[in-house]
């Protein structure tokens, strides 16, 4: 890994705490950002400046057993690393990934190389792209759907009624926008999110979007 960003102890720790929480295989990095603040204020005459940096990294985490909750997961890890280093986790076992590398999976052969890698127990065995057609129809079907969904969720922003309420209104937006991370997840990554947080889905795009929220 490309630590240019992280300092070793900071990985390290990270390492030794996602190990601490589940039986790993290994890790794969996608992608890291450095974030820091700063902040000023006066107390009797004087003045005080705090700095503050943290890291959102993406990761692949590849474990022996199933994570039942992901999301509970990236929270153990947050809260472990001293709220200094956010995680969003994209988990699989290793048997399933044994079983998609054997049919080829386009996603899996771009994230696990060496250069990606910060922990490996054992090797794996990488194989190439699945561009057959059987595959391209799965994952289309698969697009063709959830976007239906997102402008389903889209067309009853604007449906005129008598109560208006904004609550609803936000909860059909964010419906639409989560169908639509779930639909492109797909497509670039062949990825079903375990779990449809808004955050988590939209961080996730932004690895392959210079689209911003």
């Amino acid at each position: 890994m490309n630590s240019a960003n992280l300092p070793e102890a900071i990985l390290k720790k990270l390492i030794a705490v996602i190990k601490s929480i589940t039986d790993v295989h290994s890790i794969y990095w996608i992608g890291i950002r450095t974030n820091e603040h700063k902040t000023y204020y006066y107390f009797n005459d004087r003045e005080n400046t705090t700095k503050n940096k943290n890291w959102e990294i993406t990761l692949l985490v590849v474990s022996k057993s199933y994570i039942n909750d992901p999301k509970d997961f990236m929270g153990k890890v947050f809260t472990k690393m001293n709220q200094k280093v956010k995680i969003f986790s994209i988990h699989y076992t290793l048997n399933e990934i044994e079983n998609r590398l054997m049919e080829g999976d386009n996603f899996l052969g771009l994230v696990l190389n060496e250069n990606n890698r910060i922990f490996q127990e054992s090797p794996l065995f990488l194989t190439g792209y699945n561009s057959h057609p059987v595959m391209y129809q799965r994952i289309h079907k698969r697009w063709k759907s959830r976007m239906s969904k997102a402008g389903y969720f889209n067309s009853k922003l604007y449906v005129s009624d008598d109560t208006y309420s904004e609550p609803a209104k936000l909860l059909l937006a964010n419906q639409a926008i989560s169908q639509t991370c779930a639909a492109l997840l797909w497509v670039y990554w062949e990825y079903k999110p375990p779990i449809f947080d808004l955050d988590y889905m939209i961080h996730l795009c932004q690895k392959f979007s210079k689209s911003n929220p």
